[in-house]
């Protein structure tokens, strides 16, 4: 694996992990009711998204143009940061849901 693959894979890996971060705080927000924050922060999390998303679209790309690159463990495990990145990024959307439905029970503001 040359140096400008694992730039690339590092780059996914970055920008997949701030996701997370951003997620699990936007879940946090959420949990305490500060649901405009809550909202910001998971619209920061899909940018960073969108910038892992358009990495692997432009890997894609060269794969299909016959560009492709074997691939080494290091690109799995950043293709594995932004699966989880996603799957984390929706789970905070349910939670931000849920904590409105709870607040709106408990007579809170939504």
């Amino acid at each position: 694996m040359d140096s400008d693959q694992n730039v690339v894979a590092f780059s996914i890996i970055a920008e997949a992990g701030n996701a997370k971060s951003l997620a699990v705080q936007a879940i946090e927000e959420a949990m305490e009711c500060r649901f405009p924050q809550a909202e910001e922060t998971i619209q920061a999390c899909e940018e960073a998204l969108v910038a892992a998303h358009d990495i692997q679209t432009e890997l894609l790309r060269q794969e299909m143009g016959g560009e492709g690159q074997p691939v080494h463990l290091l690109m799995v495990h950043a293709q594995d940061h932004l699966s989880s990145a996603l799957l984390l990024k929706d789970l905070s959307k349910q939670f931000l849901q849920i904590s409105r439905r709870l607040a709106a029970l408990e007579g809170e503001q939504v």
